[in-house]
């Protein structure tokens, strides 16, 4: 099953704290709680290392049969 993307909104919070390096591991939680008529609806949230909040995201997708 696909999910193309047919709106996209992403909030950034804050820059990455220093010492934060291409390696360092985040923290990411991705939820769904609406899904009707073959939409549906995620929310989305990166921390930093030490529990800053990045950034937030909200998707609204199509939920698409492949084949």
């Amino acid at each position: 099953m696909a999910a193309p993307t047919v709106e996209l909104t992403i909030h950034f919070r804050h820059v990455p704290p220093a010492g934060t390096t291409d390696d360092s591991l985040h923290f990411a939680r991705f939820v769904t709680r609406t899904s009707a008529e073959g939409f549906v609806e995620e929310d989305g949230w990166i921390w930093s290392p030490d529990g800053t909040l990045l950034a937030q995201s909200r998707q609204l997708a199509l939920l698409a049969t492949v084949g």
